[in-house]
């Protein structure tokens, strides 16, 4: 459960679909109870680049993709960060990692294994022009826009949006 405290606010938002708004005196309930197991992590900064030279992210780096994408960035999918796999937008370079193709913040998305195949073996494309925004182009040149957002702690909502017909001119 992630927890987001405003401490100006007498409730906390929880990203746990389904478990809806909690006082904050709740939370405080639930970490001094006895038998409770109760672990406090670093704020990830959704905004900051992070990276690093290997091919595997790192668990930050997979849990800052998973907190930013929320669910699979393919067109009308909604599968559940926890079960995608981070795509590469560019590439690794296996051989030469400096050309291109880094693990960074930028270069990773969630994708589902059936649209990290999609995007792997056919020709869908995608482009990010911002963090957490992404401009896929089908095949056939229908182009739609993926954004997403989160409301308390409910499932992230979908946008898609057809950016050029398919037959008209950029």
């Amino acid at each position: 459960i992630y927890a987001h405290l405003d401490p100006d606010s007498p409730h906390a938002t929880l990203d746990n679909p389904g478990a809806g708004d909690v006082l904050i005196h709740q939370i405080q309930a639930w970490c001094q109870a006895v038998g409770n197991t109760v672990t406090i992590k670093p704020v990830i900064d959704l905004n900051t680049e992070t990276s690093t030279d290997a091919y595997t992210p790192t668990t930050k780096l997979t849990e800052q993709v998973r907190l930013r994408d929320q669910c699979c960035v393919f067109p009308h999918c909604t599968r559940r960060a926890r079960y995608c796999d981070l795509d590469h937008r560019i590439p690794y370079h296996q051989t030469d990692p400096a050309t291109g193709g880094k693990t960074t913040t930028s270069n990773l998305a969630l994708l589902c294994r059936r649209h990290h195949r999609t995007k792997t073996f056919s020709a869908w494309t995608y482009d990010t022009p911002q963090p957490g925004v992404y401009d896929w182009t089908s095949p056939t040149g229908s182009r739609f826009r993926v954004t997403r957002s989160r409301r308390h702690g409910r499932m992230p909502l979908t946008t898609q949006i057809d950016l050029v017909p398919p037959d008209s001119e950029p």
